[in-house]
């Protein structure tokens, strides 16, 4: 389906989004305890010093689960020799298992809780068909720990050892579930007029062949064994106009005979367009239609506005702010298992114990930019009111990106009084008059 440039185009709407944010996300410590604090940095020294492979990487193979339904990715770990948390476990490589590795999932005795995936040999002539389809019935954890799988060279991976990631999963579905599936039907019927279109149109541009010759030849060409100067003849004449048709030739060459009675010719070569008639439809209209289906999936129809020569920028703008669900959605489902698979398993690899009130936690970059001009209004109303904290300065100079460095030197009571003291606009002005400059004040 990636194929398709609609789909492509839909589902990187969300990819280019959600993969910056992943990259420059950063782990953060949840209370001002020193505890949480050092941890923190342990665990965002891992992450952008992984031996093998970058963190950019995993996330490109994480973020593959909106196409798949799910990912799977293998951390390996190594103790460091070096640097300042030399002797320290930390991340050797994130290494991805492809979604077409994966033979099936085991689980336990009553197929209630998922214990690990079995993997495919890496070569082809080790995988063995004798083994049974997993799509027809879970694998049983019992044949797992037996090690029938491994005999079979079948590698079985504990869910212990592996990052799940996972899109819109339900009912404990270890495959999570594609947007993919939602728009197959669309995309299918897409193609499907796509192909007719095409065909339309070859067979309006090269025309339909005609050709007249001899009932007698025809005859005789019908029994290549009796009359095999005939049949060939019959063939060279079909196989020239064909040439034609497709434009591959030029000339013919036919006799020139005409029928004694009839005075027509007894060999001929015309081409006629196709006439149609009576449509209710346009094709192209039917392929609008599919295509939106597609980006509505996604949530990406915006991106479809002014294609036509007609559109609303406003339109776009409130479509945009309804995309960046989808991609919320994305990120908020692969942030959940960084901080509950990956970020704990480096933890405990370390014999390091963390309270909850304590333990840090991975928060994407917002993949939305906030406006600069409205953040600072903001700030300035916080600021007049009096309910100004450095907590929600510091956040506001984060979200604008600015350096947090001198912020606690900032008095915000003297601050508050140089908001109140107004510029001129607004209620501040002499008897409390509102300034027309101030699109806001205008009632």
């Amino acid at each position: 389906m990636l194929n398709d440039a609609d789909v492509a185009d839909a589902v990187d709407s969300i990819l280019v989004k959600t993969l910056p944010a992943l990259v420059f996300g950063k782990i953060k410590a949840k209370s001002r305890s020193t505890l949480s604090k050092e941890t923190a940095n342990f665990l965002e020294y891992n992450i952008r010093n992984i031996t093998q492979g970058t963190w950019l990487e995993a996330m490109q193979n994480a973020t593959s689960c909106l196409i798949h339904g799910y990912a799977l990715i293998n951390p390996v770990l190594e103790v460091r020799d070096y640097g300042q948390y030399k002797g320290k476990v930390v991340l050797k490589k994130l290494a991805p298992r492809t979604q077409s590795s994966t033979y099936g999932w085991a689980w336990d005795k009553n197929g209630r809780d998922l214990k690990g995936v079995v993997q495919k040999p890496m070569k082809l002539a080790q995988r063995e068909s004798t083994l049974g389809d997993y799509k027809a019935g879970k694998i049983s954890y019992s044949d797992v720990s037996k090690g029938y799988y491994k005999d079979s060279k079948y590698t079985f991976i504990p869910s212990s050892r592996l990052l799940h990631f996972r899109f819109n999963p339900t009912d404990n579905n270890p495959q999570g579930y594609s947007p993919l599936f939602y728009c197959y039907d669309a995309y299918s019927e897409k193609k499907l007029i796509e192909q007719y279109e095409l065909i339309g149109v070859s067979k309006d541009l090269g025309g339909v062949g005609i050709i007249y010759m001899p009932l007698e030849l025809m005859e005789k060409a019908s029994r290549p064994e009796e009359f095999p100067e005939d049949y060939q003849q019959y063939l060279s004449i079909i196989e020239n106009a064909s040439n034609i048709q497709n434009a591959k030739g030029n000339l013919i060459v036919l006799a020139s005979d005409v029928d004694a009675q009839s005075k027509t010719k007894m060999y001929d070569f015309e081409q006629k367009g196709i006439d149609g008639g009576g449509k209710q439809y346009k094709t192209s209209e039917i392929i609008e239609i599919k295509k939106k289906s597609i980006y509505n999936v996604f949530g990406a129809g915006f991106k479809l506005l002014g294609q036509n020569g007609h559109g609303s920028n406003a339109l776009s703008s409130n479509q945009m702010s309804t995309h960046d669900y989808y991609v919320q959605r994305l990120i908020m489902w692969i942030t959940d298992v960084i901080n509950n698979q990956l970020l704990p398993m480096i933890l405990e690899a370390n014999g390091m114990e963390v309270d909850w009130k304590d333990m840090p936690y991975f928060e994407a970059d917002d993949p939305t930019k906030p406006d600069i001009d409205s953040l600072t209004k903001g700030a300035s109303r916080l600021a007049s009111g009096g309910i100004m904290t450095k907590a929600g300065l510091e956040k506001l100079y984060e979200w604008m990106g600015l350096p947090l460095e001198g912020i606690d030197e900032i008095d915000l009571e003297a601050a508050m009084g140089k908001f109140n003291e107004g510029s001129g606009n607004g209620d501040s002005q002499k008897d409390g008059a509102g300034s027309d400059t101030n699109n806001e004040n205008a009632a």
